[in-house]
């Protein structure tokens, strides 16, 4: 789950973005439809918002099925190839 999807369940500065966002995880995640998965970094990010914050988040996260990804290597790297004619 990249982190803002999850954000977008609490602003209230962009309301189709959240009627969206609300709908996709109380019809869609609550009913298990989805697997949903999350790293490392993302726990890092959540914990680190302010206690307020934090507690919706979890609680959001809470009622999901989460599997937690794990990130074998220390660097991911992306290699472009090109197809010559």
């Amino acid at each position: 789950m990249e982190t803002s999807v999850r954000n977008f369940y609490f602003v209230e500065d962009a309301p189709d973005k959240k009627k969206a966002t609300v709908e996709f995880f109380d019809e869609v995640v609550s009913e298990g439809l989805v697997n949903i998965f999350i790293s490392a970094s993302v726990i890092k990010e959540v914990n680190n918002a302010p206690p307020e914050k934090r507690k919706r988040i979890l609680s959001l996260i809470g009622r999901c099925n989460v599997e937690i990804l794990e990130i074998k290597k220390e660097k991911i790297t992306w290699k472009i190839i090109s197809k010559e004619k």
